[in-house]
């Protein structure tokens, strides 16, 4: 298997500089999206579980104390960076890598006192096989059948992760991966009518990865056909498929330079509309009064995704994958970062001002953006003023998206701004640092101890 092959052969060495940079901001947002995301009740559920039922190890679960096993730090925290969707995310392949990768690999390197050149590099190789795996399997026919990307590729890159970290050999890497594709599963119905579980989804990826590599590191064996075979993941999961794409320029390209950084706390195919109605309340200075009605156009993936659950959701899951909830708050509220979603769950998604702008949206498909699916996510908003006129807005790609991507500096406020929401300042800057020299440090037990709450 040429997926196993290259995990086991590539080393640090081997990596360009531009992939060692991206990884380290992978890790950074992840862990901006782990510190605020340990805060939130739906994520401490999850978190209260691993207290519960995991062993005690030398894992952190970050702000809380915990000490844990790998696998059970590794379930608290996945949730915790997936659990209020203003984590990275793949145009390509639809799946969000950092918060399955980036709490395995730590998670493994502290239990084994690993380096940061370890951790980085595991990282970086558990992030290109979730993706290509996600090229392979095909976008569209996968969600159309209803599968969550992140919790269906999510093992196989957890488990590369892992099993690199574990110095497991070609062909334990091969039963590693083999075993992670019985953990594959998660569908896509919370974005239809809610449910705090989409937020488990990548914890129990990364979970299902090192319990893979470890059952493969005793011995325990899987077929190594797993992906390409009659009965394997990629016939499983998908009515069209490529075995073919998770190969091409293996070892020499590197998708994961393509992972985007959400620069709005929301379902990602939502930004592009938020996008564009920004630019025209901006352009033409117009307020929520003057507004009769906005229409948005947009693929046809975004509009399955965003216009299913309208303009009344019921909870934060359903307000994140609305269309209609998000563009009300962009109108009314000004923002859709962190606090304006919080204040709406504080406000039981209440809020007249929103719901009032959210009833006078309209979500449609259009052909122009569908064209330009998934290579960009397109977006155009329309919007009838009460004097008659109307203005219109076309956005060819949203910010954060690769060919629209956030620069360093912008991703390193983004950090800033996520961590200072539960850490003082001098300590989330000093995370901040930390990173940015990821590959120097001798292990992580230093990092993790910032990632702790002061008081614990």
């Amino acid at each position: 298997m040429e997926l196993a092959a290259f995990v086991d052969r590539t080393g640090y060495a081997a990596l360009p500089s531009d992939v060692i940079e991206h990884t380290k901001h992978v890790i950074l947002d992840q862990l901006g999206c782990q510190l605020v995301g340990s805060q939130l009740p739906w994520n401490g559920i999850v978190a209260d579980y691993a207290h519960k039922f995991g062993r005690a190890g030398r894992s952190t679960v970050i702000m809380t104390g915990d000490r844990l096993d790998a696998e059970a730090a590794a379930l608290a925290n996945g949730t915790f960076g997936h659990g209020f969707e203003i984590d990275d995310f793949h145009i390509g392949c639809f799946a969000h890598p950092g918060c399955v990768v980036v709490p395995t690999t730590l998670a493994i390197a502290e239990e084994h006192r690993l380096s940061g050149r370890d951790a980085l590099l595991a990282t970086a190789l558990a992030a290109e096989v979730l993706l290509r795996v996600g090229r392979a399997n095909g976008y569209s026919s996968v969600v159309d059948r209803g599968f969550h990307e992140t919790s269906t590729q999510g093992p196989f890159g957890a488990a590369s992760g892992a099993a690199k970290l574990l110095r497991l050999d070609v062909g334990r890497i091969v039963n590693a991966l083999s075993i992670a594709g019985s953990h594959a599963s998660g569908t896509l119905e919370y974005g239809q009518s809610g449910g705090d579980v989409k937020r488990l989804h990548a914890g129990m990826a990364a979970a299902a990865g090192i319990r893979s590599a470890r059952l493969a590191d005793a011995g325990l064996t899987g077929p190594p056909t797993v992906f390409e075979g009659r009965r394997g993941f990629l016939q499983a999961f998908a009515d069209r498929s490529d075995a073919g794409a998770a190969l091409d320029g293996l070892g020499e390209s590197y998708h994961l330079v393509g992972i985007g950084f959400k620069a709005y706390c929301c379902m990602g195919l939502i930004h592009s509309q938020i996008d564009a109605v920004r630019e025209l309340l901006d352009t033409h200075r117009l307020s929520a009064e003057q507004i009769e009605e906005i229409v948005i156009g947009t693929s046809r993936l975004g509009h399955s995704h965003g216009a299913a659950v309208g303009p009344a959701p019921a909870d934060i899951t359903a307000a994140q994958f609305s269309s209609h909830f998000s563009i009300g708050l962009t109108v009314a509220a000004g923002a859709n970062d962190f606090g304006a979603y919080w204040q709406a769950q504080e406000d039981r998604f209440a809020d007249p001002r929103v719901r009032d702008i959210a009833r006078r949206v309209r979500v449609q498909v259009d052909d122009e953006c569908e064209a330009a699916f998934p290579a960009h996510n397109m977006a155009k908003a329309t919007i009838r003023i009460r004097d008659g006129h109307t203005v219109q807005c076309t956005v060819p790609e949203a910010r954060g998206f690769p060919d629209n991507a956030l620069t360093a500096v912008e991703i390193e406020r983004k950090f800033l701004g996520l961590a200072c929401v539960v850490l003082p300042r001098e300590r989330a800057q000093r995370i901040l640092e930390t990173v940015l020299e990821f590959e120097r440090l001798e292990d992580l037990s230093g990092l993790m101890r910032l990632l702790n709450d002061p008081r614990n």
